[in-house]
């Protein structure tokens, strides 16, 4: 029946008392000048059309007719039809004009349907129809027309006391589904509201400053909420105020952002606890740590076996490695609580990289670090953020290459910047894990196997926009953790 009559929401109930359509009907229908022709609202079949239906849907035959598509295509014709199916049970006919394409090409039709019954027990319509010319002028209301039809969400006029005026199928569809009858001699506005003293204080706040705005609870099943707009207008056939309604369904949305409010509510006394066990944790772990390393020192000074001295150098730089792990989870833990201080002052960008450099040569004295610098002049920067910065891209660049490779750490003066590099030779960074390095906990694919927080990098970020800086990740090769053969 083109795109304005294919879709209708139908079970197969009996049409109780709508007239029987048989086939020998066809013989009376056929001599009217008027197209007409039947549509199965159940099987969403064409049943039967009239010779002048046929030419009007350019169709050589009932059987060809009969084999058209009849799926179901639009939303808003689906709310039109079922608002038609649900009042031919009620009214013998309704009129109303229809914009059809039949052959993809738009007719606009003086419409009158009728319910009728199948032989099958199905429920159909009879539609008669009779074709409108339009004047030129008139197309554009047409064009409004047919977008206030297919609108999802419902509109109404209203008088300003609140009788009906007009709804588009939307906004019928929708009353007829709550149980208020459109043609209602009252105040159907307040009706549609659970709250009517709220509800009247919306109408008048919109006749007296011509609109508001407000969400709502709505008749319905359950608690329904709706956000609902009103503005005041001129009733085009009165020139009495009258009160435009737009309102829409987001009791969907209003409960799946009352469940996020209180997940996220969980989360953060969740992370807050978290954080709070970690500093706790950190702190404690402090302690011990100090003394383990002072006792290490003092075996080194009285030491004189070199076995011995070794192992207590390992002592101490294990104890390096447990405390720049608790720093980290203690930054960490204070960026997520937004209480990161940051007190730049004028430095020397290139002795907090050599003082940095130094630190984690001790930490891995077999690898070689090589620094190439320049001299630079003094800068603005946070000293203990930086070095949070260079330790942790200098370990990781030691901790991800390979053990008989070197880590190159560069500094250079460009006219608008200074730039800071690390750079080894190692596994690299897959590409499509590039995007995500600064994601904090998150680790790449290629480093599962290696021991690591995935907060260094994020943290670096941080204090480097704290900076108004930024950080840039170049491989140039991804290799696997074990170097491939030559």
């Amino acid at each position: 029946m083109g795109s304005e009559l294919r879709i209708m929401l139908v079970d197969g109930e009996n049409a109780g008392g709508l007239p029987l359509f048989h086939e020998e009907s066809e013989s009376s229908l056929a001599l009217l000048n008027a197209a007409i022709w039947v549509f199965d609202l159940v099987a969403f079949a064409f049943v039967w059309a009239n010779p002048a239906a046929l030419a009007l849907w350019d169709s050589p035959s009932v059987d060809e007719f009969r084999q058209r598509d009849g799926t179901p295509q639009s939303v808003g014709v689906r709310q039109r039809l079922e608002l038609l199916r649900e009042e031919l049970q009620h009214h013998a006919s309704i009129r109303e004009n229809w914009t059809l394409y039949p052959g993809g090409k738009p007719k606009v039709l003086d419409c009158t349907f009728k319910g009728v019954q199948l032989d099958n027990g199905h429920v159909a319509m009879m539609v008669e129809a009779r074709p409108i010319e339009l004047a030129q002028d008139q197309l554009p209301a047409l064009r409004l027309v047919e977008a206030l039809n297919h609108l999802p969400f419902m509109v109404s006029l209203f008088s300003a006391d609140g009788r009906s005026l007009t709804h588009n199928p939307a906004a019928r569809a929708w009353l007829l589904k709550v149980k208020l009858d459109e043609d209602f001699d009252r105040d159907l506005f307040l009706d549609m509201f659970r709250d009517r003293t709220g509800a009247e204080a919306l109408r008048a706040r919109a006749l007296r400053k011509e609109t508001s705005w407000a969400q709502v609870r709505m008749r319905g099943r359950g608690q329904r909420i709706h956000s609902v707009n009103l503005r005041r207008i001129v009733d085009p056939l009165t020139g009495a105020a009258s009160l435009l309604v737009t309102h829409y369904d987001r009791t969907k949305t209003f409960r799946l952002e009352a469940r996020l409010a209180r997940s996220l509510a969980r989360e953060r006394t969740i992370n807050e606890n978290q954080r709070q066990f970690l500093s706790l944790t950190s702190h404690e772990f402090r302690t011990p740590m100090a003394l383990i390393d002072s006792a290490a020192r003092k075996i080194l000074r009285v030491a004189t076996d070199a076995g011995v001295i070794e192992r207590a150098q390992s002592i101490r730089r294990s104890v390096a490695r447990m405390t720049a792990a608790i720093d980290k989870t203690l930054t960490a833990s204070r960026i997520e609580a937004g209480k990161i201080a940051f007190n730049p002052v004028e430095s020397d960008l290139v002795e907090i990289v050599r003082r940095s450099v130094g630190v984690q040569h001790e930490l891995a004295p077999n690898r070689e670090l090589r620094l190439d610098r320049v001299d630079l002049p003094p800068m603005m920067v946070d000293r203990m953020l930086v070095e949070q910065c260079l330790d942790n891209l200098i370990s990781n660049a030691i901790k991800y290459s390979f053990a008989d490779t070197a880590i190159d750490i560069t500094v250079r003066l460009a006219p608008h910047h200074i730039s800071v590099t690390v750079a080894n030779d190692g596994i690299g960074i897959p590409e499509s894990d590039k995007p995500k390095m600064f994601n904090r906990f998150f680790r790449a694919s290629n480093a599962r196997d290696i021991k690591g927080t995935g907060i260094g990098l994020h943290t670096v970020m941080y204090f480097m926009q704290l900076h108004e800086g930024t950080v840039l990740v170049r491989s140039h090769k991804t290799w696997s953790v074990t170097p491939p053969m030559q």
